[in-house]
């Protein structure tokens, strides 16, 4: 395996690891009966939604989501972004320079919507359920969705790539 191909399983073993942290933390602490965190909600959530949430998650839910969870949440799609970026741009050596930075776009654009999210997010934990700001609460939920979306486009462009790659690979063995 080249250092290149090293580098990106690295990568991916410590996104991985700081994932299953997160998740874990999501299971214990920030899964309620009203649904699971702003984060995890892939259709995004409305004003009634969000102060049942934050009704239901009690003073230690807001306390892990605030600290740790966000700690963590702020690593994740940094190191995830790193990651889909790499495989990308492992996948796309032989295309044109221009064509590979705009291919980067979506998975970069990944990261800027759940970094907003997420600084939208500790902004309602600060704002409690009874004041929460609606236009806050609309925008936080359309970057969880907006997020969503754009992992997805990254995982189908890296399959869409590793298939092309592969396609290739095998033309030019027979």
């Amino acid at each position: 395996m080249s250092r290149g191909g090293i580098a990106l399983a690295v990568l991916a073993a410590l996104t991985a690891a700081v994932f299953a942290r997160l998740a874990w933390l999501h299971r214990t602490w920030l899964d309620t009966a009203s649904g699971p965190s702003f984060d995890m909600r892939f259709g995004g959530y409305d004003l009634a939604d969000a102060q049942a949430y934050l009704t239901d998650l009690g003073a230690a839910g807001l306390g892990v989501y605030a600290g740790s969870a966000a700690r963590l949440d702020t690593g994740l799609p940094v190191l995830l972004g790193l990651t889909l970026g790499a495989a990308v741009w492992r996948l796309t050596r032989d295309f044109n320079q221009w064509s590979r930075l705009v291919l980067l776009l979506v998975p970069a654009g990944y990261v800027v919507m759940d970094l907003a999210e997420n600084a939208l997010v500790q902004e309602m934990l600060v704002q409690g359920p009874a004041a929460l700001d609606p236009h806050t609460v609309s925008l936080a939920s359309r970057f969880t969705v907006t997020k969503f979306v754009l992992l997805a486009a990254s995982a189908a462009l890296i399959a869409v790539l590793a298939l092309l790659r592969l396609g290739r690979n095998r033309r030019g063995a027979a």
